[in-house]
């Protein structure tokens, strides 16, 4: 029990003396270029953001090499259907907490309501529009590796028609927030 203490003692002394004092006395340098607490944030924010979404993108290609490696075996497919999945959602909450900390920049700065609802608009429309192109990728790919099965022709057709969809919306987002703006008196 008495080195536990000493051990104890000693951490808080080190913490104390060579940590928590220069802070206090002002002594160590701002190491970043940020100088307020948001910016702060914000900039740590899309450093993880952008390294989730770039791990994102490396899973897709290790979930593809899973595909391939599968040889139709049930549970190979599953970890590489699990292993796709979890990417896609490391893209989207990788993209989403750089959209968060832009918007919380935004309204730190004071910009207006609609300014930020406008570049909000403007971000998800490019992202649903990015979405729908690898939607049209994925889908011409289906539809090339049928093999003439009706089943998946039909799946090919209805994931183009989304996809399809998706772009029109993404490029029309801003003018849809516009109208609806309009419509509600804003």
């Amino acid at each position: 029990m008495n080195m536990k203490k000493g051990y104890v003692l000693s951490l808080s002394l080190f913490v104390g003396l060579f940590c928590v004092a220069p802070l206090a006395l002002g002594q160590i340098k701002n190491p970043s270029n940020y100088n307020d607490f948001p910016a702060l944030l914000g900039g740590l924010a899309d450093k993880i953001g952008m390294l989730l979404a770039s791990l994102g993108a490396i899973m897709i290609v290790i979930a593809g090499i899973f595909y391939l490696l599968s040889a139709g075996v049930p549970e190979r497919v599953n970890t590489a259907k699990k292993a796709l999945m979890y990417a896609v959602g490391g893209i989207i909450v990788g993209s989403t907490a750089v959209a968060i900390s832009t918007w919380v920049q935004q309204v730190a700065q004071g910009n207006d309501v609609n300014t930020i609802i406008n570049q909000i608009a403007s971000w998800a429309g490019t992202f649903v529009s990015a979405l729908g192109g690898i939607m049209f990728i994925v889908a011409g790919m289906i539809y090339l590796l049928a093999g003439g099965d009706p089943t998946k022709i039909k799946m090919a057709k209805t994931a183009l028609i989304y996809a399809v969809a998706g772009i029109a919306i993404g490029l029309l987002a801003t003018t849809i927030v516009g109208i609806i703006r309009t419509a509600a008196g804003f």
